[in-house]
C-alpha cells in the first residue's frame, strides 16, 4: 500500500497530484496545507486521502505534520512529495522532517519539483533577466538533491528535481488581467527563443500524469538529478 505526502497541495500542480494519484485506490495521499479547512472542499471525499496541516515555511509544523502521518499510516509510508513554495529552507525543512519515513518506505523516493528558471542554459538561450530570486531559489533546491542523493544512496533512497513544464496553473478571474497576460507573451517568448514551436502552458493534468510517468522511473541512475523542461516536454509529446 504505497503512500504519498504531498506538499503545497491546496493549488495549482501539488493539487493536482492529489488528485491522480488518489484516483488509485491502494494510494494513500497525505495533503499537506497551510489551511485544512479552506482546503477540504478542494479534494475528493475519499478514504485514501488525509488532509494535513503543514507549511514549509515553518519547520516545527513540518514535524508536526510528519507526525501525524506516521500515527494514520503507522510510521511505514513510502513519501512522494512535490515541495514548490520555498525553495532552499522549505526543501530542507520537509526533506529532515519526513526523512525518518522515507527510510522506512518501499519506493524510497524524494522529489522536489524545480524549475526551468534554475536551467543555466535555458537562461542564457532564452535571455530571461527577471526572476532572479526565485531562479537563486531553484538552483539551490536543485544542488540540495544532488548531494541528498549521495548522502542517502546507501540506504537506496533516490533523489530528483523535476521541472513540471510551463504549466497553467492560473485560478483567479477571466479574463486575465492585461499586466498578466503581458507576462504570459513574455513567457512565451522566451520558451519560443529555445523551443520554436511553443503553444503555450501545458495543463496541470497534463503535466502531473508525465511527472507520474518520470516518477515511477526513477532509480540510482537518475538519483540526483535536475530534469529540466526539454525532458517534460519530449515526454509529454510522446
Amino acid at each position: 500500500m504505497p503512500s504519498y505526502g504531498i506538499t503545497g497541495a491546496s493549488k495549482g500542480i501539488g493539487r493536482e497530484f492529489v488528485h491522480q494519484i488518489s484516483r488509485d485506490s491502494p494510494n494513500v495521499v497525505f495533503a499537506i496545507v497551510r489551511d485544512v479547512e479552506a482546503a477540504i472542499p478542494k479534494f475528493p471525499t475519499s478514504s485514501n486521502v488525509h488532509i494535513i496541516k503543514g507549511d514549509v515555511t515553518d519547520p516545527v509544523s513540518l514535524l508536526e505534520a510528519a507526525e501525524q502521518v506516521s500515527k494514520i499510516n503507522g510510521g511505514k509510508p513510502q513519501l512522494f512529495r512535490g515541495p514548490f513554495t520555498t525553495a532552499i529552507l522549505g526543501g530542507l525543512w520537509a526533506t529532515n522532517a519526513f526523512l525518518p519515513l522515507i527510510e522506512k518506505g518501499s519506493e524510497k523516493k524524494i522529489v522536489h519539483i524545480s524549475s526551468t528558471a534554475a536551467d543555466v542554459g535555458f537562461v542564457r538561450t532564452a535571455g530571461i533577466t527577471w526572476g532572479v530570486a526565485y531562479g537563486v531559489a531553484k538552483a539551490g533546491l536543485n544542488t540540495q538533491i544532488a548531494r541528498y542523493a549521495v548522502e542517502l544512496s546507501p540506504k537506496g533512497i533516490k533523489t530528483l528535481a523535476l521541472s513540471p513544464g510551463w504549466v497553467n496553473t492560473y485560478e483567479g478571474p477571466l479574463p486575465k488581467s492585461p499586466e498578466l497576460q503581458q507576462y504570459q507573451e513574455l513567457q512565451r517568448s522566451h520558451y519560443s527563443k529555445v523551443y520554436g514551436d511553443i503553444d503555450g502552458p501545458i495543463s496541470p493534468e497534463a503535466s502531473v500524469r508525465k511527472s507520474l510517468q518520470i516518477i515511477g522511473e526513477l532509480d540510482e541512475t537518475m538519483s540526483g538529478q535536475f530534469l529540466p523542461h526539454d525532458v517534460m516536454r519530449s515526454i509529454i509529446k510522446s
